[in-house]
């Protein structure tokens, strides 16, 4: 008969268990306090606003809902397209959209409807402080209004559209949880964002100044669009972002991409075109133009003129046709290289390119009327109209900077803008020189020099402490207890194994006691 004798072992075992789990628990303790220190420091470095009488609201809105307390006056301008019902029967507005009919600007009243998740407003002028409470809104689109206080808009929106609309303060600011925005207006001047990390995809429509150095911290971007817009800048961030899976062009595109940056970016083109093969043609005139990349900007400015000039005529059947003018406007880059006529877009277009590609400072301007471009050469601004620049037979006259009496532009008859060229008097061509240049063109000259912003520069404002707190210390929540499931699978197994050998010594003690017997 085997005898085992445990008593020992088992109160020794007792022992080590004891001082396992006394270790384990340490270990929990003190990944709650990491955790505990890494809320405190996160909801120290936010600011995260207290509002006694927004509390007193939602107190009472738990007792009534959404749509019993807001006044009648208001509900009524709410197209209310979609709410929920709780368990009481309060209904909570989900969706809710504020167009012109609305009378009147004041939007405050918004912040009785906490549970909103979706949100048009159209025709209107938005203090975003109105929706700072809104915690719950994932949804947020804007047309056709003034928007100020763009760093008071909830944290919580993941997807923001801005379609014509003027920004107060001269800057777009993106919250927090954003993933995706669309921007389509023409006074943008940069985007700062609250946290890039979270910038998924972004839509930039309409001819504004486009600083690609504004994404340079989006690490997790995965999706550009550029559509109508030929004034970007910074290109190469696009070359360092490393999650950047696809670019959406148009025929604005050849522009500022060349053909190598189709090649490498994974260029998609969204017209009907091809859009690489101009940005290889582009490339192509330009060497042919300046084999000698080394020669000063003014003369490669004045060879990209001559160019052009020479080039494209004037059409004066667009007058007569207005379809001929929508194409020419969208797509001003192929029809300047596919014909010899164009009108001010396709001039002003071809000079774009051109001048992107001989690195001369330059920014295109468009308005409802005409198009042109804007050149800064050793530190001097000018104003370059191409097509005011063209003498034909239809437009026999060259503008020059003299002026008549009136102070009216002279046009010289007889005489052409290569003429001037050949005698060196390039400087008394049809050109807005840099000291008058903010009093003609006000608006367009704030457009291209706007004030410029950083991501410091803007407060991460009221957010749900909660939920940062969860995206802050959740890598050191899985690192703790990744670390403490690797110990305790460590400890198991090691007792388990300990048990093992201790079964089979006492084991091959007892056969040996059994035999000697």
């Amino acid at each position: 008969m085997k005898k085992r004798g445990h008593s020992l072992s088992y109160y020794t075992n007792l022992k080590e268990k004891l001082a396992r789990i006394t270790l384990i628990g340490n270990l929990v303790l003190a990944g709650a306090a990491l955790s505990c220190e890494g809320y405190s420091v996160i909801k120290n470095s936010i600011s995260v606003r207290e509002n006694t009488a927004y509390e007193d609201t939602l107190d009472a809105l738990n007792k009534v809902g959404d749509v019993e307390i807001a006044d009648s006056n208001v509900s009524k301008y709410l197209e209310l397209k979609r709410y929920s019902t709780d368990e009481h029967g309060r209904k909570r507005v989900l969706f809710a959209s504020i167009d012109e009919s609305f009378d009147g600007d004041d939007l405050d009243f918004l912040k009785y409807f906490p549970n909103l998740e979706t949100l048009t407003i159209k025709a209107h002028t938005l203090d975003c402080e109105d929706l700072m409470y809104n915690s719950n809104l994932h949804t947020l689109r804007i047309y056709c209004s003034s928007i100020i206080n763009m760093d008071k808009l909830p944290n919580s929106i993941t997807k923001l559209e801005i379609r014509n609309c003027e920004l107060e303060d001269g800057r777009v600011v993106v919250p927090y949880d954003c993933k995706s925005v669309a921007l389509d207006f023409n006074n943008q001047s940069n985007i700062v964002l609250k946290n890039p990390e979270s910038l998924r995809e972004i839509l930039i429509n309409n001819d504004c100044l486009t600083d690609l150095n504004d994404l340079a911290d989006c690490t997790n971007l995965r999706r550009i669009e550029l559509k109508l817009t030929s004034n970007v800048i910074n290109k190469d961030v696009l070359y360092t972002l490393p999650n950047l899976d696809v670019v959406i062009g148009d025929d604005f595109s050849p522009m500022y991409f060349t053909g190598e940056d189709y090649d490498t970016l994974n260029i998609s083109d969204a017209s009907v075109h091809d859009s690489r093969y101009e940005a290889y043609e582009l490339d192509r005139i330009y060497n042919e133009l300046i084999p000698d990349d080394n020669i000063p900007d003014d003369a490669k400015m004045e060879i990209i003129t001559r160019y052009i000039l020479d080039k494209l005529s004037y059409d004066y059947d667009s007058e007569l046709d207005r379809q001929l003018i929508f194409n020419y406007n969208k797509l001003p880059v192929y029809y300047a290289l596919k014909s010899d006529k164009g009108i001010c877009v396709n001039y002003s277009a071809l000079a774009t390119a051109l001048f992107n590609r001989a690195g001369i400072s330059n920014y295109r301007y468009s308005n409802d009327d005409h198009s042109w471009n804007e050149t800064t050469i050793n530190g001097i601004t000018t104003e370059t109209d191409l097509t005011q620049l063209d003498c034909n037979p239809e437009n026999p006259y060259v503008i020059t900077n003299d002026k008549d009496e009136n102070g009216h532009f002279l046009g010289i008859k007889g005489q052409t803008a290569i003429d001037y060229f050949d005698r060196n008097e390039g400087d008394n061509l049809y050109y807005y020189k840099n000291d008058n240049l903010a009093e003609i063109l006000p608006y367009h000259y704030e457009k291209s020099n706007p004030i410029i912003y950083s991501n410091d520069d803007v407060e991460i404002g009221y957010v749900d402490a909660n939920k940062l707190y969860f995206k802050f210390s959740y890598r050191l929540n899985y690192a703790a207890v990744t670390f403490i499931l690797g110990l305790i699978g460590f400890n198991i197994g090691m007792a388990i194994k300990k048990k093992k050998v201790e079964e089979e010594r006492i084991n091959n003690l007892a056969d040996i006691l059994t035999l000697t017997k």
